[in-house]
């Protein structure tokens, strides 16, 4: 990436926002919501280049879903639900490197990682009718990424009612 945009940096380490990345793939979109949750209370958030892709969806429209979050460490010690753990000083002086977290479902990645090489990363235009049948796709995965969770919420509470159902 920096030899592509060599021109773009003047410090490429400090300037360039995915120095380093990581996908979370969950099961839910509710489970997506409680990841989004954890990241934002333990990382510093650039909010400037981070976007929930899917809001800038159209109504009518469906496609490319899933949440990028740039990060960086908040300061030399890393709170996590087991205790901290220390943060190389190089990764947060003089500024802090950044890096990025995408969050998205099961479905949500099986539809990104087809469209990347068969869509976005080909060598010709796709045709709109291939294009509108993709988005079609979209929207039933998003459809039934909805009916994971309802299923899931509904097995949950009919778990926690056990005895009042029978």
């Amino acid at each position: 990436k920096v030899q592509r945009k060599i021109n773009k940096y003047d410090y490429p380490l400090r300037q360039i926002t995915d120095l380093c990345g990581a996908r979370v793939i969950t099961q839910t979109v509710d489970q997506v919501k409680a990841v989004c949750r954890c990241i934002e209370e333990r990382f510093a958030i650039d909010r400037e280049n981070s976007l929930d892709v899917s809001m800038r969806l159209k109504p009518a429209e469906f496609g490319y879903r899933s949440v990028h979050y740039i990060v960086s460490f908040r300061s030399d010690t890393f709170i996590t639900p087991y205790g901290t753990v220390p943060v190389p000083r190089a990764l947060i002086e003089p500024e802090p490197l950044k890096a990025e977290i995408q969050v998205r479902t099961l479905l949500e990645h099986a539809w990104a990682d087809f469209a990347h090489d068969t869509v976005y990363k080909n060598s010709f235009c796709v045709p709109n009718r291939l294009q509108r049948e993709f988005a079609s796709l979209a929207a039933s995965l998003e459809r039934t990424d909805a009916s994971f969770s309802r299923i899931k919420d509904e097995l949950k509470s009919y778990a926690e009612h056990y005895d009042a159902y029978m």
